[in-house]
């Protein structure tokens, strides 16, 4: 097993574990045999909300007066961790024309906050997107060479030393973020040559692979899990955290009359510690409070937005998470 990104060749053996358990598994989390069989809650360990429960926040997109107030808000909750977006493309529009003042501004709040940070680096910068040339959607494509993401992110870690984890990319199994796309092979490299420039100048750090839309679903590729995928490419040896955002129509299922949040979310991360992945996040999951006109979900306002994140809640202290982030702390 040798990919170009320099994973170097083992015995197949290695990686039996890990294809057997995802095909299994995926086959069960592609199937439709969740029913709404009733279940008893009752997790076999003690919570504690400041280190389980963490909020995305796109402290970014608002200015510095604006997201100041969010976060004594968020701290008023008695949580400590907030998840963050960067783009590339914003932090460095022509190459090496970096532009990280807000960002400097932002990494000082956090650190006089004593919030504690996942952040994660997502999208192409112009100069060296995939995408064709004049074409739309340029950031979402991924780069030309992994090691350029590697690079810039592995600058980050060094120059912003007070965040605590780092994220690969977002949603990389869905063409919205690798397009025309996705490619696991193509996210295995760039994730690769990331984990080893991070490993070079921020050793102590939490990496988490990018957050994968649902259970790793691909769209483009029948009955397809990329956590499939990258099991074939080894990934379970670089000791990171895998990630994923479960998002449903309601706190239980997506379809009425099953359970299929608790026995999917149950099904992948079974299957993921069984292929020694030791830690589980769910980096997204959530509802909007959006009056409207309908889109993506129902609309179900602030009252609806309270009561399905309380359910949610209630499942997931059930599941073998180690950390889950609310989307989002505001919009």
């Amino acid at each position: 097993m040798k990919t170009r990104a320099g994973l170097k060749r083992r015995p197949l053996l290695r990686y039996l574990p890990l294809v057997a358990a995802l095909a299994v598994g995926g086959a069960l989390l592609l199937s439709e045999q969740v029913d709404a069989t009733p279940i008893n809650l009752a997790p076999d360990r003690t919570l504690v909300w400041k280190d389980y429960l963490g909020v995305n926040a796109h402290f970014l997109w608002f200015t510095p007066q604006q997201y100041r107030k969010q976060i004594a808000a968020y701290k008023q909750l008695g949580l400590q961790w907030v998840r963050v977006d960067l783009h590339w493309d914003r932090l460095e529009p022509t190459e090496e024309g970096y532009q990280l003042s807000t960002l400097d501004e932002l990494d000082r709040t956090l650190s006089g906050s004593k919030l504690k940070s996942l952040f994660y680096l997502v999208g192409s910068a112009p100069f060296v997107t995939t995408a064709p040339k004049g074409g739309p959607f340029q950031d979402q494509y991924p780069p030309r060479d992994p090691k350029v993401f590697a690079t810039r992110m592995a600058m980050l870690a060094q120059r912003y030393p007070n965040i605590d984890a780092w994220q690969v990319w977002n949603e990389q199994n869905i063409p919205n973020n690798w397009r025309p796309k996705p490619d696991a092979k193509g996210y295995g490299e760039l994730l690769l040559a990331t984990h080893q420039a991070l490993n070079q100048v921020a050793p102590d750090k939490i990496q988490v692979m990018g957050g994968m839309a649902y259970y790793s679903q691909m769209p483009t590729q029948r009955n397809a899990l990329m956590f499939e995928k990258l099991g074939e490419l080894g990934v379970q040896s670089l000791g990171m955290v895998a990630a994923y955002h479960p998002y449903s129509e309601t706190p239980e299922t997506d379809e009425p009359g099953k359970n299929e949040v608790l026995l999917r979310g149950k099904q992948l991360n079974d299957m993921l510690h069984g292929a020694g992945l030791k830690r589980v996040w769910a980096t997204e999951w959530g509802w909007s409070s959006y009056a409207g006109p309908k889109e993506m979900q129902r609309l179900i306002g602030v009252d609806g937005q309270a009561d399905y994140t309380l359910r949610r809640l209630a499942l997931m202290s059930d599941q073998d998470y180690e950390r889950i982030f609310l989307f989002a702390l505001s919009d």
